[in-house]
C-alpha cells in the first residue's frame, strides 16, 4: 500500500510538473509570434507602404518599404530556427501547433515581399487581416490544447484560464471579421480597424508578458 501510494505521488508530481512546464512553455515560446506580429501591425498600420509614391528606387535597390519587409522576413525565419534547434536539442520544447505559426508569419512575409515587388504598392488591411487570421488560428489551437490537457489530466487548467482562452478566440474572430468587412470600407474604416486590431494585440501582450513574469518567480 505504501509503494502504491508512493507511486501515486510520484505520477501526481510528474503530471503537476509537465502541466506547469506545458503552461510555461506554451506562453514564452508564443510571446516570439506575438512580438512578431506586434510589430508588424505597427509597421504597417503607420506605414505608407508604396513604392511608387515618389521617384521609382535606382536600378538595382530596394524600396525602403520593401528593406522593412525583407528584415521581418528575416525575423521570422530566423524565430523559425531558433524553435527547430531547440527541439533538435530538447523534443516538443515547441509544439507542432507553435511551429506552424512561426512557419506562418515567414510565409505572410514572404506573400508581402511577392506582392510588393509584382504592383509596387502594399495593401495594409490585407497584410493586417493575414496577421489576424493566423492570430485566431493560434488561439483555437491554444484553447483546443488546453482543452485536450484538462481531458487528460482535469483541472490541470483552471476553468477561469479556459474562459480567458475562449475570449481571445472570440475576440480573434471579431477582429477577422471586422477586417474582412473592412476590405470594402473607405480608408478611414479601414484605419480604424487597423489601430482598433493593435490595441487589441496590445493588451494581450501585456497580459502575456505578466504571465510569464509570475510563472518564473
Amino acid at each position: 500500500m505504501a509503494d502504491r501510494n508512493q507511486h501515486a505521488s510520484t505520477t501526481n508530481a510528474t503530471d503537476d510538473s509537465s502541466a506547469s512546464r506545458f503552461s510555461h512553455l506554451t506562453r514564452t515560446a508564443r510571446l516570439p509570434v506575438l512580438v512578431a506580429c506586434l510589430t508588424a501591425g505597427a509597421f504597417v498600420v503607420g506605414t505608407n507602404w508604396r513604392s511608387t509614391d515618389a521617384a521609382d528606387p535606382p536600378a538595382g535597390k530596394k524600396s525602403p518599404a520593401a528593406s522593412y519587409a525583407q528584415v521581418y522576413l528575416q525575423l521570422a525565419e530566423a524565430q523559425l530556427a531558433y524553435a527547430e534547434h531547440m527541439n533538435s536539442e530538447s523534443a516538443r520544447t515547441f509544439s507542432d501547433e507553435q511551429l506552424a505559426q512561426y512557419r506562418g508569419s515567414v510565409q505572410i512575409w514572404q506573400k508581402l515581399l511577392k506582392q510588393e515587388k509584382l504592383s509596387g504598392r502594399f495593401d495594409r488591411t490585407a497584410a493586417i487581416l493575414s496577421l489576424a487570421e493566423q492570430r485566431l488560428q493560434a488561439a483555437q489551437t491554444e484553447l483546443a490544447n488546453a482543452e485536450t490537457l484538462n481531458k487528460d489530466n482535469p483541472g490541470t487548467v483552471p476553468s477561469q484560464r479556459l474562459k480567458e482562452l475562449q475570449a481571445y478566440v472570440t475576440l480573434a474572430q471579431l477582429d477577422t471579421a471586422a477586417g474582412k468587412a473592412a476590405q470594402s470600407g473607405d480608408p478611414t474604416t479601414q484605419l480604424r480597424w487597423r489601430v482598433a486590431t493593435l490595441e487589441n494585440e496590445l493588451m494581450k501582450m501585456r497580459k502575456e508578458v505578466d504571465l510569464i513574469r509570475r510563472t518564473q518567480q
